[in-house]
């Protein structure tokens, strides 16, 4: 075995470009997708985005008209139902980070 001085191994070394990994293809990472979340199911982003949405849309309501102010009952349920609303808004985002934590930890790990 030949005898090679050092400086000429980091003077190799530092000449080699290093090597980037290609973007992968549209097809893999549609591939990839259908493995992870199997083949009918949502993606988690379009499933919460579908959440959140309903949420907004059951959370409309004639409160600044005062149609809410002319009972104790009504203010108390409406005031039950914001709770309810806010519960599941920071369920689904604890969900949502939940989910992203999950996912950097698998794309660290390659």
């Amino acid at each position: 075995m030949p005898i090679v001085p050092v400086a000429a191994l980091a003077s190799a070394s530092s000449t080699s470009a290093p090597t980037v990994a290609a973007a992968p293809s549209p097809t893999a990472v549609a591939a990839f997708e259908q493995t992870l979340f199997g083949s009918g199911a949502v993606v988690p982003e379009r499933a919460l985005a579908g959440v959140v949405h309903d949420l907004a849309v059951s959370t409309r309501s004639p409160v600044g008209a005062g149609a809410l102010l002319d009972s104790p009952e009504r203010m108390l349920s409406a005031q039950s139902a914001l709770h309810r609303t806010l519960l599941d808004v920071e369920v689904t985002a604890r969900v949502a980070g939940a989910i992203g934590q999950a996912i950097n930890k698998l794309v660290s790990l390659q």
